[in-house]
């Protein structure tokens, strides 16, 4: 992947960065232009402003099951994919 990939919480970095060497830990609010993916959880919600302040933004990836944190209206409609952990609980 191109482009910065932001990691905005406890996320093991060595393991993130085995797959994604260019993976910075950062804040969403840290996020703008040429942030290709945000790692978020639900302790870093991603609002319609900060998808706003990340034209690049291609993915938004969560741990979680849900994604009640993100924005996924603005989302869709900026293009961005949003991923989550699927049925891991279940």
């Amino acid at each position: 992947m191109t482009g910065r990939v932001l990691v905005c919480e406890w996320y093991p970095m060595d393991a993130v960065r085995a797959a994604l060497p260019q993976a910075e830990r950062a804040a969403v609010a840290a996020g703008g232009p040429g942030v290709a993916a945000l790692l978020v959880s639900p302790d870093s919600p991603v609002t319609a402003a900060d998808i706003a302040r990340m034209p690049d933004l291609r993915v938004i990836a969560t741990a979680s099951t849900g994604v009640d944190h993100i924005d996924v209206e603005a989302a869709a409609g900026a293009g961005v994919q949003v991923r989550d952990a699927g049925d891991y609980c279940a």
